[in-house]
């Protein structure tokens, strides 16, 4: 009786291999298995950091652009095939991801324009459910040309330790209808992947010393703008004071200069010229009108 035959050949070995190291598809992944929400996109967007449709493909070019209607919370990128879903059909981790124009590349661009990426509508006709991206876009009163703007989602390196979390790593293409939505999707996808530790303290670059308020209270401190107002005060009544002692104190006493003494006083108010005209008059045997007669 012959023995089985358990050896296998090389050629059978080497396909059991290829099909045990096939990579996964999007389907096998934890978002799908376990990370799908069974929520509609009215429920999700009411406490969302951001919402709206966009146009969506893979980086093969076999793939066509598709209409989703998109919710982000957090780092959670989850998308929508119509408004009537009763569940998230797609999810994209965004951690760590980059976010890149991608409109000035020409093969995607090229991509776009043969698929007809820019002809067709963003928004599936019928649409009823307002999202953010449509409410600031028509609060932003600035013009801007109607033509298709692409940016892209990068994920970060293989082999990093931040790394995506529950999501196939790959690069992901966004098409909007203007710059005005890009710049919008783009500021909100940046937002939600900064790079954040909220195991660790809170560190502040400010290296200046500081005190509390109760205690600058305390020290009584004035403002820069009255540090040297009360010596200005002081100088000019030394000032006012000085003055004074060499003035007669006032008085209008003659002190040697004659600057502020009785005859320059007069002089001041013109009584010196007067009396200098009438001893003229008087020295030419003339009588002034006004002079009082004697008895």
């Amino acid at each position: 009786m012959d023995s089985p035959d358990t050896t296998k050949s090389p050629s059978t070995m080497a396909t059991v291999t290829s099909k045990g190291s096939k990579k996964k598809s999007k389907k096998d992944t934890s978002a799908y298995t376990r990370g799908l929400l069974k929520v509609s996109p009215r429920e999700a967007m009411v406490d969302a950091d951001y919402s709206g449709w966009m146009k969506k493909k893979s980086n093969t070019l076999m793939t066509t652009w598709k209409p989703r209607l998109f919710v982000l919370k957090g780092r959670r990128l989850a998308y929508y095939y119509s408004e009537d879903d009763e569940q998230e059909k797609g999810l994209i981790d965004i951690s760590f991801h980059r976010v890149l124009p991608a409109d000035n590349e020409r093969l995607t661009g090229l991509h776009a324009t043969l698929t007809g990426a820019g002809s067709t509508p963003t928004i599936p006709a019928n649409t009823t459910v307002a999202t953010l991206a449509d409410t600031q876009a028509s609060i932003d009163i600035t013009s801007t040309p109607d033509s298709i703007f692409i940016f892209k989602l990068v994920p970060p390196r293989a082999g990093l330790s931040r790394a995506v979390n529950f999501t196939k790593p790959t690069v992901h293409y966004f098409a909007v209808p203007n710059i005005k939505q890009g710049r919008l999707w783009m500021a909100a996808l940046m937002k939600a992947t900064i790079d954040r530790d909220d195991t660790q303290p809170i560190v502040t670059s400010y290296q200046q010393k500081t005190i509390s308020l109760q205690k600058a209270r305390q020290m009584r401190h004035r403002p820069p703008a009255l540090m040297n107002l009360d010596e200005k005060v002081e100088g000019d009544e030394e000032k006012k004071s000085d003055g004074k002692e060499t003035n007669g104190g006032g008085l209008g006493i003659y002190n040697g200069t004659g600057e502020d003494s009785a005859v320059s006083g007069l002089e001041k108010l013109g009584l010196s010229r007067v009396g200098s005209e009438r001893s003229k008059q008087l020295e030419n045997g003339e009588v002034p009108a006004n002079l009082p007669m004697s008895a």
